[in-house]
């Protein structure tokens, strides 16, 4: 069921175009605006966030496509999604800073090389673009419009933070037979941190996380120093 948009098609980038005008213009558009405003129209991007994830379910299910093994929301990524539905709601430093680390590597590598686990349909493109163009989205919203910065070392504190989710999707792989997170199975990527058998892999993929989170921390601390 797997389907891979191959970089350079026609397809990657219309999907690539539209979620960076996504990310991009509603800062630049609302940065002038009153704060009023601002509120509400990001209330309207998060509650689309959340009513596409709602439908994506809906969808699945009446396409015979929905499984306890691929369908819940324990990826990194789809944990960010359903954050960045509720942040514009409930604007709060730690959730930010989840969003940030969870959902910005995550969604950069799922947005360059995009692979929809459902496979393809117009629905599915769709909502695959809005879901990891959203995070990125939400990110840059809540600084730009909200003035949210990371902490000093909250990438340390954050993947420590990660370490008992982990443990709790592991467990959720060996109740519903899935691979969240990959914890399970390596992933079939070429990727010089995946290396070896389980559970040896996930030691690299551990030290991919980290070295991501501190990677991002870099990118916002530069922004933060450029924008003072």
């Amino acid at each position: 069921m797997h389907y891979a948009i191959p970089p350079g098609s026609s397809d990657w980038f219309l999907g690539l175009t539209l979620s960076t005008a996504f990310i991009a213009l509603p800062p630049i558009l609302l940065k002038k605006q009153a704060p009023e405003f601002q509120e509400k129209v990001g209330k309207t991007i998060g509650l689309a966030l959340i009513s596409i994830i709602l439908f994506q379910h809906v969808y699945l299910m009446r396409s015979s496509l929905w499984h306890f093994s691929t369908a819940l929301p324990l990826h990194l990524c789809s944990l960010s999604v359903l954050i960045s539905g509720i942040i514009y709601f409930k604007p709060n430093q730690l959730l930010f800073e989840l969003l940030v680390f969870w959902g910005i590597p995550g969604a950069f590598h799922s947005l360059m090389t995009p692979e929809m686990t459902h496979g393809y349909t117009p629905f599915l493109f769709f909502e695959y673009y809005v879901a990891h163009a959203g995070i990125m989205a939400t990110a840059v919203f809540m600084s730009s419009i909200h003035g949210f910065k990371i902490r000093k070392n909250s990438w340390l504190k954050i993947w420590l933070y990660t370490q008992p989710l982990l443990i709790l999707v592991g467990l959720m792989n060996y109740v519903t037979g899935g691979n969240y997170m990959y914890l399970s199975e390596k992933p079939i990527v070429e990727n010089p941190f995946v290396i070896g058998d389980w559970p040896w892999y996930i030691i690299g993929l551990e030290l991919a996380g980290l070295l991501h989170f501190y990677l991002v921390y870099l990118l916002f601390s530069i922004t933060n120093r450029i924008k003072n």
